[in-house]
């Protein structure tokens, strides 16, 4: 059965018929959502039905399976009550509690889109928060039985492959063995759910008379701390934190790969998916990539492309009655850079706006550009590294006068945790006013002089500040109502590059009987002011807000979630922009306590 939740998601569940409701497991004061922990497992191909279990709480009566995605669909077979373990930070010790675990298959239909998927169970009490499913074309093969934590007994791979398994103990690792011809490169990657932070480690048999079951490292990533035995042999991606790595082989032969994961207790709901793959430049897309939880194709202000039409994206999310006459109307010229540009002498001249493409390229490099501003110019400057990112390539720009002192630059110093010590990081964007105008020089290299890499690709845009609505986060990933109750969206607002308007939220495609209403809640205390630098320059200002959403008490329940869409939409002086948006959240009205017990009373009449 298919029920369309709006233009941009589609809400997918295939069941018989909506179940009598258990008054067993149902709290009479509130409601305890269904909560997933796990999913095993996490992913398919394309064409295939694969069984899947879902592990989590208060799952009792789940009827439906929400998926993301038109061309996948689940029906429900079983539930089962299970133990649960988890880990008593303030006890050090393992603790057990009920749960429940649900099986459904998944039917992934050949045309279905590769990439991530959000998986939700629907139960009585509302809808789960979801979990990434995720579609690959790739073969998809289940982890061993057998155990394979040794380089002895690593587990076989035929390359392209996809390899779903599990950490079942603390510490365990999981050794994967293929072979790789002379000149051949390889892309390992492996996700796994949040806080479990999965590591690889590339290795070669390298025995000796002492030993002959020695192995030598070749390459590794932690996750969150990258550090590849050679810089060619980390992969240039976007999200440095998943652990991907690229390794060209200079010789034939048998090698390993080892799956880990350095904060996890393991155990059933530490899974992870690994792959395997031939290096394809023309492939963008990784293992994790894809929208997930209705996210349109989002803004994410530091996380930005920066293309061509970058200012006119600025322009939607702001109120403008005229365009400054030296911005582009469309399209932002582009200039490549061109050695000799070692030395302000040698500086290629810019015009502002516009694009400068470049790159680091070997140790002790740096790039010079010049450009001219008039007085009291306020320019944002922002750079992407689309292939090599930190902590590997660290942009540091710095614009010098024209007597050669330094302006400013984009290092962000501020005081630290429990203001022990600075913290300095390099920014992807920076703020200045030029108060005089004229010439200056703007200055492009590698955070330290000894790292340098053809790699080392920067695309640098140098603009006018244009006042906008930035970032708009959405704390709540779904609402499970009850007639005659409330329950609470907060929203985080940014101000981009001063933005002194309001931010007007609304709510769409809301489930009758339901309404959204602004609400307020206490300030929290304030500390000590730290000292936080020239915050202004680099981070946005932000702003909380509260939408109640109502549900009257003749609000009738819904038996599947409805997609309800956040907008978004600024206003400076009266003056409505063009409404945006925010994200998409799954909200169901479940039916109130006293309607559940009277039909179980109806069902145990004779």
């Amino acid at each position: 059965m298919l029920l369309p939740a709006s233009r941009v998601s589609a809400l997918i569940a295939i069941f018989l018929l909506w179940p009598p409701l258990s008054v067993q497991g149902y709290p009479a004061d509130s409601i305890k959502g269904p909560e997933l922990l796990s999913l095993f497992p996490l992913g398919g191909r394309r064409g295939t039905t694969v069984e899947v279990h879902m592990r989590g709480k208060n799952l009792a009566g789940s009827y439906a399976v929400w998926v993301d995605g038109r061309e996948l669909k689940a029906r429900v077979d079983r539930i089962d009550e299970i133990q649960l373990k988890e880990y008593d930070l303030v006890k050090k010790a393992w603790k057990s509690q009920p749960g429940y675990r649900v099986s459904f298959q998944m039917e992934i239909d050949g045309s279905a889109e590769i990439g991530t998927h959000s998986i939700r169970a629907v139960t009585p009490q509302g809808v789960s928060n979801a979990l990434p499913f995720r579609v690959t074309s790739h073969p998809v093969l289940t982890e061993t039985g057998d155990p394979h934590q040794t380089p002895g007994a690593a587990q076989k791979l035929r390359f392209p492959a996809v390899v779903n398994g599990k950490i079942s103990r603390g510490g365990e690792l999981d050794f994967y063995g293929f072979d790789a011809a002379e000149g051949q490169e390889l892309t390992f990657e492996v996700v796994s759910h949040l806080g479990i932070e999965p590591t690889l480690t590339l290795y070669e048999p390298a025995g000796s008379w002492f030993d002959p079951n020695r192995i030598r490292e070749l390459a590794f990533h932690l996750g969150r701390l990258a550090t590849p035995a050679t810089l060619h042999t980390f992969d240039r991606m976007p999200n440095y934190e998943k652990p991907r790595l690229t390794y060209r082989f200079s010789r034939k032969g048998y090698y390993l790969i080892q799956v880990g994961a350095h904060l996890s207790k393991g155990g059933p709901d530490c899974p992870y998916q690994f792959r395997i793959a031939p290096s394809d430049p023309r492939v963008t897309r990784p293992l994790g990539s894809g929208s997930v939880q209705g996210l349109p194709s989002s803004w994410a202000e530091f996380s930005r492309e920066l293309e061509p039409d970058r200012l006119e994206r600025l322009r939607s999310r702001t109120v403008l009655e005229t365009a400054d006459p030296a911005t582009p109307a469309a399209g932002l010229p582009r200039l490549v850079e061109a050695e000799p540009n070692q030395s302000a002498g040698h500086a290629q001249e810019v015009a502002v706006p516009s694009i400068i493409e470049g790159s680091i390229d070997r140790p002790g490099d740096v790039d010079n550009y010049r450009f001219k501003v008039r007085d009291g110019a306020k320019l944002a400057f922002e750079v992407q590294t689309p292939e090599v990112t930190p902590p590997f390539f660290n942009p540091r720009l710095t614009v010098l006068d024209a007597e050669g002192n330094e302006s400013f630059n984009n290092i962000f110093r501020r005081l630290g945790r429990q203001f022990q010590f600075y913290r300095k990081t390099v920014e992807p964007k920076t703020l200045h006013t030029f108060e005089p105008g004229g010439e200056f020089t703007l200055q492009v290299r590698d955070i330290t002089s000894r790292q340098g890499d053809p790699g080392f690709v920067y695309r640098l845009l140098i603009r006018p500040q244009i006042p906008h609505m930035g970032d708009i986060e959405v704390k709540d990933d779904r609402v499970n109502l009850r007639a005659g109750t409330a329950g609470k969206l907060t929203v985080i607002t940014d101000q981009e590059e001063g933005f002194g308007g309001e931010i007007v939220l609304s709510i769409r495609n809301l489930p009758a009987g339901v309404e959204a209403l602004p609400g307020t809640e206490p300030e929290p205390e304030k500390g000590i002011n730290p000292d936080e630098g020239p915050k202004e320059r680099f981070v946005p200002k932000s702003q909380k807000a509260t939408v109640l959403l109502v549900a009257r008490e003749d609000a009738p329940a819904t038996p599947m979630p409805r997609m309800i869409r956040i907008m978004a939409r600024p206003v400076i002086g009266g003056s409505l922009g063009p409404p945006q948006l925010v994200r998409e959240v799954p909200l169901m009205v479940v039916k109130r306590r006293e309607q559940v017990l009277a039909e179980t009373r109806e069902e145990e009449t004779p």
